[in-house]
């Protein structure tokens, strides 16, 4: 049996920035993974960097910022916000995921990939049935995470749906907003360079999510040609239990750190691992963990009103205060453009 000082089991984002601090802090490190190297990056994902990670990467790794969002109500009303700072910087997650592997063992981390953890022994402290022993191991391994399985923690999560459309520009980030159509989701449309990202999500949708992204493609294809387009669909896990539990801690999606509102993954999987290896814990924690319980209460209060049907009365109301909804985004812009934690 190998051992190991730490194991990371999943080398996506919130793994990847773990391996990174703590080889550079001296620790022998080991990263499972149970795709190849090459494809390490190679998942769903919008590929959206928010204000709050954004300057950690070289500007040269992203395809496109974006300094404009349209919010559209239920009656589609449309409510632009600009700003000369960023909203977005738009990745290629597989660029973005490569980029940090190499970040990660150039810091003096392991990587073992096309190695699938199937089992976890949290007494003897090994993996695969003794295969891996690990003194601390970290499960940074996503919405499925077979570690947080095996300390018997159950998972939430929520899908989310899109369409990759090559060839393809626009101008601007689109957010949809309909309580009686999306329920506490969203539909969206994220511009990169030369190909846009159409999709949608959300916490308890009113509809079946197969009527839900049929609604959406069907309502897309007015405007663009999905003859093209790839798809694909991945959850979002937002139930945080805490993320300490003995030598194991949770990151990422694994921990459900996954944010409940925006469905952002990737600054706050890497803000998860920041919080807890890192050098400024408690400001990142007061920035990631103390909203989520916020959220939580903001569905748990939704689905009190759904179980009256009273959504159907949001929809006209965020119609006609469109104007103050609009003044409330122009007075969050700079809030939002100017978030940076790390």
């Amino acid at each position: 049996m190998e051992k190991h000082e730490v194991v990371i089991v999943g080398a996506g984002p919130a793994g990847l920035t773990a391996a990174k601090i703590l080889a550079e802090k001296g620790k022998e490190v080991l990263i499972v993974e149970k795709e190849k190297d090459k494809d390490i990056g190679n998942k769903v994902c919008a590929g959206a960097i928010s204000p709050k990670t954004i300057n950690i990467f070289p500007e040269k790794l992203f395809e496109t910022f974006t300094h404009k969002i349209s919010f559209f109500t239920p009656s589609l009303k449309e409510l632009t916000v600009e700003s000369e700072k960023p909203f977005m910087g738009m990745v290629s997650r597989l660029e973005l995921g490569q980029y940090m592997l190499d970040e990660a063992l150039k810091s003096g981390a392991s990587l073992k990939d096309n190695c699938e953890v199937k089992k976890i022994d949290v007494k003897e402290k090994t993996l695969n049935g003794g295969e891996i022993g690990y003194e601390k191991l970290i499960a940074a391994d996503g919405t499925t995470s077979v570690v947080r399985k095996a300390l018997g923690l159950k998972r939430k999560e929520f899908l989310c749906f899109q369409w990759t459309l090559p060839n393809t520009t626009h101008d601007k980030l689109e957010v949809y907003l309909s309580f009686t159509r999306f329920g506490f989701g969203a539909m969206y449309l994220f511009p990169h360079d030369d190909y846009i990202v159409i999709g949608g999500g959300g916490a308890d949708p009113r509809r079946p999510i197969k009527d839900f992204r049929d609604y959406t493609k069907k309502f897309f294809e007015k405007r663009f040609d999905f003859s093209s387009a790839t798809y694909g669909a991945a959850g979002v896990s937002f139930d945080y239990k805490g993320h300490r539990f003995g030598d194991i801690t949770l990151l990422g999606d694994a921990g459900g750190f996954g944010h409940l509102l925006t469905g952002e993954g990737i600054s706050q999987a890497i803000l998860s691992a920041e919080m807890e290896f890192g050098d400024e814990k408690e400001k990142i924690r007061e920035r990631i963990v103390l909203p989520k319980r916020q959220h939580n209460l903001m569905l748990r209060g939704y689905r009190v009103a759904d179980a009256f049907n009273l959504p159907k009365l949001l929809d006209p109301a965020l119609d006609k205060s469109a104007g103050i909804f609009h003044a409330m985004i122009q007075n969050r812009k700079n809030s939002w453009v100017n978030s940076e934690i790390l």
